[in-house]
C-alpha cells in the first residue's frame, strides 16, 4: 500500500553535483509518492550545478561555502520548508526505485513514536560504501536490531523526520559532520525509535583511492570520537 503523499518535503545538499543533480531530481519526481516540494540547499557551487536546476520545479537556497556544515545547511532547507514529513537527500545518493519514498516513510506514517528513519545504502558499480555502515548493516541483516544498531545506521545521506518534531530537535549546527547521529542518539534519550528502511534501496558511495579512502575514514572515526569526547555523559550512560 502507498502511503499518503501530502505534506513531504524533499530537501537536497549540493556543492558541485553537476555530474548527479540532474538524476537525482529526475528519480524524485518520478517516485510512486512524489515530495510536494522540493528544496536544493547549495553551499556556493562553481561548477554549473545550479544551472542544472532549470526545468526544474525546486526553491533554491544558497549558503556561503565557509559557513557550511551538514546540521547548517540541513536546517537551512528545513526551515523553509512546508511539508509534514522532511527528507534529507544528498545529490550524490540515486534511489534505486520509484518505490524508495513510499517506503522510507512507512515507518514513520505507521508508528508515532518513530523520531527518524534512513534508507538501505548500496554501492554504485566499482564503487564502495563505508565500512562502518557494512558492519552496522550485517548486523542488522543478522538479527541485532538493537538502539544503537539503529541509531548507527541513521544517515541523512537519506532520512526522514517529522517537521514537528525537528522544530523542537533541531540538528547541531557547531559540528562539522556526525549530526545525523548526535540528533538520533537525543530522540532516543527522548523516549523515540529510530528506524531502518531495508526496503528502500538507494546507490550512495564513492570512487576514492586507497589514501584518500583511508583518510577519510580517520577523518569520519575522529568526528565520531570528538562527538563523544564533547558529550561524556554518553559514555557514563553506557550508551556507545
Amino acid at each position: 500500500m502507498e502511503t499518503d503523499s501530502r505534506g513531504i518535503s524533499l530537501i537536497i545538499r549540493t556543492w558541485n553535483e553537476v555530474t548527479h543533480i540532474q538524476q537525482a531530481l529526475d528519480a524524485a519526481i518520478e517516485q510512486t509518492t512524489p515530495p510536494d516540494e522540493i528544496i536544493v540547499v547549495d553551499s556556493g557551487s562553481t561548477d554549473g550545478t545550479l544551472d542544472k536546476l532549470s526545468g526544474f520545479e525546486v526553491k533554491l537556497l544558497t549558503i556561503p561555502h565557509e559557513d557550511f556544515t551538514y546540521g547548517y545547511a540541513w536546517n537551512t532547507g528545513a526551515r523553509s520548508a512546508k511539508g509534514d514529513y522532511l527528507i534529507s537527500l544528498s545529490a550524490h545518493a540515486l534511489p534505486v526505485n520509484r518505490i524508495w519514498l513510499n517506503n522510507l516513510l512507512k515507518p514513520l506514517q505507521s508508528d508515532p513514536t518513530i523520531a527518524g528513519v534512513s534508507s538501505h545504502q548500496i554501492s554504485f558499480l566499482n564503487q564502495s560504501i563505508e565500512p562502518y555502515l557494512v558492519l552496522w548493516q550485517t548486523l542488522y541483516r543478522w538479527g541485532l536490531r538493537t538502539p544503537t544498531v539503529r541509531r548507527y545506521l541513521f544517515s541523512n545521506v537519506c532520512s526522514a523526520i517529522r517537521l514537528a518534531l525537528w522544530r523542537e530537535n533541531p540538528f547541531d549546527e557547531s559540528i562539522a559532520t556526525c549530526e545525523d547521529h548526535l540528533w538520533a542518539l537525543q530522540m532516543q534519550r527522548q523516549g523515540y525509535s529510530i528506524a531502518y528502511a531495508s526496503d528502500s534501496y538507494l546507490y550512495h558511495s564513492h570512487h576514492l583511492s586507497a589514501r584518500a579512502g583511508m583518510r577519510r575514514r580517520w577523518g569520519e572515526l575522529r568526528a565520531l570520537l570528538g562527538l563523544y569526547t564533547s558529550h561524556p555523559d554518553i559514555l557514563k550512560r553506557g550508551e556507545l
